[in-house]
């Protein structure tokens, strides 16, 4: 059986700013709801589980950094409704790209268990 995870493409990613977002656990919990569709910041918000300033504040630091795209808008009375999905499906951080910090905790998590 072959599995079709496998198959996704994968965009590297070397920017340092975009790479200290994909390693930030919360940063990834905001980006999960905009890998396969675009959404709206409330739905993603409950998809994600999150409230909507705080899933605000990541979407607005995502953006900055080209992880994700503004796909449309939807005019309503009031302000419109803007729909994001992330630029590429899969994102993929080189071992060489990785922050200092990320690697020496990664290190540390191993020895303490093979220890």
């Amino acid at each position: 059986m072959e599995d079709t995870a496998l198959n996704q493409e994968q965009v590297a990613v070397r920017d340092p700013a975009a790479v200290a977002l994909l390693v930030h656990p919360k940063a990834l919990v905001a980006l999960a709801p905009f890998l396969e569709h675009e959404r709206s910041l409330s739905a993603a918000a409950a998809e994600a589980g999150l409230k909507l300033p705080t899933l605000t504040y990541w979407v607005k630091r995502l953006l900055a950094v080209g992880l994700l795209i503004e796909t449309r808008r939807q005019q309503r009375v009031g302000s419109a409704i803007r729909y994001y999905q992330s630029r590429e499906r899969a994102f993929f951080v080189p071992y060489a790209a990785l922050p200092a910090e990320v690697v020496e905790s990664f290190q540390r998590q191993n020895t303490a268990a093979l220890e």
